[in-house]
């Protein structure tokens, strides 16, 4: 018996393997009783991220990137996470860095952009500093991410207790 009672959601992996078990299991005399197994949601498998390239971030528009920090906070706030291999990011990398946008947020030690929106290496400029301020330097920081760079978004990242 699968008893999916306390589930709220069911990764695709495991969906796939139940499916492919309930297509076996009479085959080899094995009795399957699944219980409760609907009411939630099976999640989509999470393509392997890649690093960004040029070509990746020139097709992107700065609604387009948003949409992308949404889908990843969403992951984040699921506790789930994009399929990373971060030494392969960090040769990716290696050439150059074409990110999605400049996260300006407070230097909060509790909190770090590219978790919060389910990143990886070389996605985008973190600038931090306490109290969200911007100044001349940190204007200067996001020119530079924009216009040199190539970033499409700008994010003024806040948040309360």
């Amino acid at each position: 018996m699968i008893d999916a009672t306390r589930s709220k959601y069911m990764d695709y992996d495991v969906y796939e393997i139940i499916e492919n078990f309930k297509k076996e299991a009479p085959l080899k005399n094995i009795k399957l009783t699944l219980e409760n197994m609907r009411g939630f949601g099976v999640l989509k498998p999470i393509e392997k991220a890649r690093s960004q390239t040029y070509d990746s971030q020139q097709s992107l528009t700065p609604a387009s990137v948003l949409d992308i920090l949404q889908d990843g906070n969403k992951r984040f706030i699921n506790n789930l996470e994009a399929n990373r291999n971060l030494l392969e990011q960090v040769n990716d990398t290696q050439q150059g860095q074409f990110p999605l946008a400049i996260i300006l947020s407070c230097m909060d030690s509790r909190t770090s952009v590219e978790l919060i929106f389910d990143l990886g290496l070389g996605d985008v400029f973190s600038a931090r500093v306490a109290g969200n301020i911007i100044n001349d330097d940190m204007l200067g920081s996001m020119e530079y991410a924009c216009k040199v760079a190539g970033s499409k978004l700008i994010v003024v990242l806040g948040w309360g207790n």
